[in-house]
Formats: structure tokens, C-alpha cells, sequence
């Protein structure tokens, strides 16, 4: 594989506690805010788009593949970790169904970051933004590290990645993290 090649995940298996309702199947604009993530990676080239979540929830999409959580309730690690793990292309970009003001565009300067072996993960000054970022194939290895360690915290996994030289930090402008406010933060 000598080409960059991407495929999508959309993490929705969370419970949705602060918001009180599940939160991909909230609706803006006549679609479910799950149906738009799921667009948005389509529209940026993703070859395939596949949804996180956990089993029985009613989150199908047409044409996209459901991966049920191996180990509920451990957090997002878990489902990148088996996405990496599954992957047909070279890199995975996540994106979280909350993140209700991501635009293409935006997903495509993240994308335009990346190379070969090597993933981007948005930086603010509040940390990393996991959630809305690309992991190499090369990453999966580190992911699985920190499962069997029982290190489920997704920053922690990309700190690793960082320190591994796989994953470079793009820094935020005040305009760009705008794009990376979920939809707690932006009610």
C-alpha cells in the first residue's frame, strides 16, 4: 500500500448521560446528527464508513457497517482500537457524533496533515482533541498496549502515538477549535 487511503469511524456508543437522550439520533436540518457524520465522512473520501456503538442500539445507516463494542463502558479507546484493528485502509479518522459543527473542509485540512505512517490529532489549550482526528494502521499495536494494561484513556494512547513519532499534533487556531466543540460544550 503506497498511497494514503482513508476510512471513517463514527464513535456513537456513548450513553449520552449529560445530554439525558441519545445523541446520534437527535435530528437538525431533517437528518440525525449520526446520518451527518456519517455524510461528512463519505463526502471527505472515506472508502469505508463504519459506526461504534454499543450492541442493540438503533444506529444503522444504509450502507455502512456497525462495529459493536468488544468491552461496553471502557470509553472510546476500545471501539478505535477495534477499528484499527479491522481497518482496509492505511489510516482510521474518528469522528465523534457530537461534534455537531465539524465541517468537510475542516476534516480535509486534518486529513491534508497526515502521510504515510503518520496520523494528526488536533491540539487546543485544553489538550488533545481524540475524538476528531486520523490514526496510522502503524498506531493499532499501542492501542492494544493500553487495553491489556487497562489505560483506557484515549489522550494517554495519544501522547504514546506522539512519543512513537506516528501521530503529529496540529495546534488549534481560536478559529479552527470552534469545529472540535462538541454539542455539550456548544449548547
Amino acid at each position: 500500500m503506497s498511497a494514503l487511503s482513508f476510512e471513517g469511524l463514527v464513535l456513537a456508543g456513548g450513553e449520552s448521560r449529560r445530554m439525558g437522550t441519545d445523541k446520534a439520533l437527535l435530528k437538525s436540518d431533517g437528518a440525525t446528527w449520526l446520518e451527518r457524520r456519517v455524510h461528512l465522512l463519505h463526502e471527505v473520501g472515506c472508502r469505508r464508513v463504519r459506526i461504534a456503538t454499543r450492541a442493540g442500539m438503533p444506529h444503522e445507516v444504509v450502507d455502512c457497517e456497525m462495529l459493536f463494542d468488544r468491552s461496553p463502558n471502557v470509553g472510546p479507546l476500545e471501539p478505535i482500537a477495534h477499528g484499527l484493528a479491522t481497518m482496509l485502509e492505511s489510516h482510521l479518522l474518528i469522528l465523534a457524533v457530537d461534534l455537531t459543527a465539524m465541517t468537510s473542509p475542516w476534516l480535509s485540512m486534518l486529513m491534508d496533515r497526515c502521510a504515510m505512517g503518520h496520523g494528526c490529532v488536533p491540539r487546543t489549550g485544553h489538550g488533545w482533541e481524540t475524538l476528531a482526528a486520523v490514526y496510522p494502521r502503524e498506531v493499532q499495536s499501542l492501542a492494544n498496549a493500553h487495553l491489556l494494561a487497562g489505560n483506557f484513556a484515549v489522550k494517554s494512547f495519544v501522547q504514546a502515538c506522539v512519543q512513537a513519532d506516528l501521530v503529529l499534533p496540529w495546534h488549534l487556531s481560536a478559529e479552527e477549535i470552534t469545529q472540535v466543540r462538541n454539542a455539550n460544550q456548544a449548547a
